[in-house]
């Protein structure tokens, strides 16, 4: 319930001025990983801090050679964190080829590291698809993402809940 606390905040920011601040996903991203590392999924929080750094490194090619062979050593030591090291390069990788932001990108990992589970990510994606289509109908060419993976959070939180 923190997480989706945090990602209500981070939506209002988004809304408001379509910036999230950096302390705020960043902050998220951090206690995301060190409770994934408290749950035993090291390597995914690893994969986290790795691709962070990788962010730095200027060639696009090389970034992006880099970053999936850390993800493969990641997988490799830890394979019961496969997929989520998978999910993890393919955020990335969509945020590093331009198609998402930046605190989209930080927020959808910490989700992912927060719940152990790219599970996660499924209500996320069928909420922003909603938030895709109603933007095309009023043809706007971007939307505050935030709104979606707060939402989508916050059904797969509540789910289990009500069943």
């Amino acid at each position: 319930m923190l997480l989706c606390a945090i990602l209500l905040i981070a939506t209002y920011y988004d809304l408001r001025s379509r910036e999230v601040p950096a302390w705020l996903t960043l902050t998220t991203l951090l206690g995301s990983g060190a409770y994934a590392i408290y749950h035993s999924f090291w390597m995914p929080a690893l994969l986290t801090v790795a691709l962070c750094l990788i962010s730095e490194m200027t060639i696009p090619l090389q970034r992006r050679s880099f970053a999936a062979v850390i993800s493969a050593f990641a997988a490799i030591f830890q394979p019961a964190s496969t997929i989520i090291c998978l999910v993890l390069l393919t955020i990335w990788l969509l945020w590093d080829l331009g198609h998402m932001g930046g605190a989209d990108m930080k927020l959808m990992i910490a989700a992912t590291l927060a719940f152990g589970s790219p599970a996660v990510l499924i209500p996320i994606t069928i909420v922003g698809g909603f938030q895709g289509v109603v933007a095309l109908l009023h043809k706007q060419t971007s939307v505050p993402y935030v709104l979606s993976i707060f939402l989508g959070t916050l059904v797969y939180t509540l789910i289990p809940l009500i069943l």
